[in-house]
């Protein structure tokens, strides 16, 4: 082959190379920055953010929510569309970009493993939830006692709030969780409090009495959803979680035999957990309250290798070619290096 020949195929080879990477380029550029979209549900409109951005050359995009950000664990490109996969929560967004504006769709797998999906539609560069953040002549506690309904059945929870003008963002936790990092706004005499990570689509609304919030409404996804009410209660406060677990009369101890990843039956008293103390985590891959225990737990575990901790994981299927997939995307994500065993079904 002569010189010239080489050098041609050189440069044809280099000009097709920044032709298939420029179109890439410019959709990571302009899409680059905060996004606020809007998601429909049978409570009324979910706004929630995704902030994308480049890292290694590579365009990446995460749900932001409060100071918390959930990086996508893929994200794939072609021409102006995006696949935004959540693969550990079986959530997807399959998007398409229009100058500033992105239009698709949100398709999430529920617990009875079907499948449902909303249409979303965003604009690039808006970072309030509601409406522009401004002014409130309205101030909430930080505190309130809430009593949630799930049709007919009620439960406790403790509200936690911080405002600053008409901008909301804080949490209500319960004796099972809490419900993520909640932001919003005050609107006239209403609160309104969002949240979208991947498994979860949460939309809060109540109205604003004084110390009271009432008439509140819960949506937990496309159409589920709870009423709340809720008195301001600075001593306000859930039972001890010490008090919530505990062994059934008649056990003196914990035992187990559950399989890991690999197929393989681990038990209590297997040599791993011989003369240690052994921390027990119950989880499930599709809970964001146990991905940040699992993010605490690999470190801690990493650091304390004179104990051992051990993962029990209730999935929405016990059919191992669903469930393993799901524990080891978990894994991965949070670098475990503890065994995690699929332990039954979550109800």
């Amino acid at each position: 082959m002569t010189k010239m020949v080489k050098w041609c195929l050189n440069i044809n080879l280099k000009i097709g190379f920044i032709f298939f990477i420029f179109p890439q380029f410019l959709l990571a550029q302009n899409l680059n920055g905060l996004w606020r979209l809007e998601l429909p549900t049978a409570a009324g409109t979910l706004p929630f953010h995704i902030r994308f951005f480049t890292q290694n050359n590579k365009l990446n995009a995460a749900l932001k929510n409060g100071k918390e950000e959930l990086v996508f664990d893929k994200v794939e490109t072609k021409k102006d569309s995006l696949i935004l996969r959540m693969d550990v929560f079986d959530a997807v967004f399959k998007l398409k970009t229009n100058s500033n504006k992105l239009d698709g769709t949100f398709t999430k797998r529920m617990a009875d493993l079907s499948y449902r999906s909303g249409s979303v539609k965003g604009q690039k560069g808006l970072s309030y939830r509601f409406i522009p953040n401004g002014l409130s002549k309205i101030k909430l506690a930080e505190t309130y006692e809430v009593i949630f309904n799930d049709k007919g059945t009620t439960y406790p929870a403790v509200a936690k709030f911080k405002q600053l003008g008409n901008y909301v963002s804080g949490t209500f936790l319960t004796e099972t969780g809490d419900y993520r990092f909640l932001e919003g706004n005050i609107i006239k005499d209403s609160l309104k409090l969002s949240c979208l990570e991947g498994n979860h689509i949460f939309l809060f609304k109540a109205k604003i009495a004084k110390d009271r919030l009432e008439n509140g409404t819960f949506t937990y996804n496309f159409i589920d959803g709870e009423t709340w009410e809720g008195k301001a209660n600075a001593e306000a406060e859930l039972k001890n979680a010490y008090s919530l677990t505990y062994l059934k009369p008649g056990y003196t101890k914990v035992d187990f035999s559950f399989k890991n990843i690999d197929g393989k039956t681990v038990s209590l008293s297997d040599e791993y957990f011989k003369n240690k103390v052994t921390v027990i985590q119950i989880l499930g891959t599709w809970c964001p309250n146990c991905m940040d225990e699992t993010k605490f737990l690999a470190r801690f575990y990493d650091q304390n290798p004179q104990i051992a901790v051990v993962g029990l994981a209730f999935e929405k299927s016990t059919d191992e070619s669903f469930a393993f997939p799901k524990i080891k995307a978990v894994k991965e994500r949070f670098k475990v290096n503890y065994p995690i065993l699929l332990a039954g079904k979550n109800d």
